[in-house]
């Protein structure tokens, strides 16, 4: 599988980007995510100095996760449809290389909508055009990259909603003078490396991220998936444009990219066609850039407009992190909608 650029190879290409077509601009060889391995080393000591538990193995074992999603259609994305609606996603398209922070905000907003439906927290406020725009703002995340140049790491995305802004509604923010009702490119670079002010932060930042955990196989993402936590990836794998008769998305090109994961199949006859189970991927890329089947074999439900089914095999190699919006990972048992079907 194709490795992540390292940040001390990119450092000299991080300038501000519009990216009118970003499938195409990812394909030609944009580094929208990059390798952090000083940023991985202080994510993990941020985890376990605030008491938490940095592998999902460790999680697993504490909060009876194991095997939580074994044979089981267990799909996030229907529970952000039910928190918010069936136009949460796929969200605004991405225009600039923002990438890392659209996939963490939808890997908090799928955890968040697991957490409000089983009565663990309350809704954000919201209104109608925030909630088409992806319910929640990326960019308040990425303004706090510290530099005005485009690209960054899973890593320290996660570093700044666990510490700084997690949860942030598309909406407008007064106290914060920011409105974040609709996305685009100037929202997007508002800051950078002029960071946000404190009191910018202190407005925005009062719904950060509890912990993360990071997850090494397909059973500790089909688990945490299936006990109702979405997960960040960062990699370099690109996928074909078109899903095939199921929605899968066969591994094609190279994407220094950041992608969620909102969904498993691990139904015995996926697995028997597919040689394992399927991972739902939420791309940032809004609808258009990929065409095919939604509809998913053998339930009454479909997949996201923007999203795809991979194969475990075509992004084993991505660094994934599993998020918590609350303390504690009591697991929320999302519902078997394969065995629903069979009903």
């Amino acid at each position: 599988m194709p490795d992540l650029p390292r940040l001390e190879k990119v450092k000299w290409e991080l300038q501000p980007a519009e990216l009118d077509n970003p499938a195409e601009a990812y394909a030609q060889g944009f580094i929208g995510a990059w390798h952090d391995p000083e940023g991985r080393e202080r994510l993990q000591d941020e985890v376990i100095k605030a008491g938490g538990l940095w592998e999902a193995s460790e999680v697993a074992g504490a909060y009876g996760f194991m095997e939580q999603g074994q044979g089981k259609l267990c799909l996030i994305s229907e529970e952000i449809f039910k928190a918010f609606g069936r136009t949460a996603l796929p969200g605004a398209a991405q225009v600039v290389g923002d990438c890392v922070s659209h996939s963490t905000k939808n890997a908090i907003l799928g955890t968040l909508s697991t957490a409000i439906n089983h009565g663990l927290s309350g809704p954000p406020i919201t209104v109608p055009e925030g909630i088409s725009q992806g319910v929640l703002a990326p960019e308040a995340i990425y303004a706090c990259r510290g530099y005005s140049g485009d690209g960054w790491s899973c890593e320290a995305a996660l570093e700044v909603a666990i510490g700084k802004i997690g949860a942030v509604s598309r909406r407008n923010h007064p106290d914060a003078n920011w409105d974040l009702t609709k996305y685009s490119k100037a929202t997007a670079h508002k800051y950078g490396s002029n960071r946000p002010p404190e009191d910018v932060i202190k407005a925005l930042g009062g719904h950060k991220v509890s912990t993360v955990t990071r997850c090494k196989s397909y059973e500790e993402v089909r688990d945490m998936i299936a006990s109702g936590f979405a997960l960040t990836s960062c990699g370099g794998e690109g996928f074909s444009s078109k899903r095939n008769e199921d929605g899968v998305s066969s591994r094609s090109g190279r994407w220094s990219h950041a992608l969620a994961y909102l969904g498993v199949d691990d139904r015995e006859e996926t697995r028997k066609k597919y040689g394992g189970g399927l991972i739902l991927v939420q791309n940032s890329w809004g609808k258009s850039w990929i065409s095919g089947p939604t509809k998913i074999r053998g339930a009454e439900y479909s997949i996201p407009e923007g999203s795809f089914w991979a194969k475990w095999s075509d992004i084993s190699s991505r660094f994934c992190s599993a998020v918590n919006t609350v303390q504690k990972w009591e697991p929320r048992q999302l519902p078997d909608l394969g065995l629903e079907a069979l009903i």
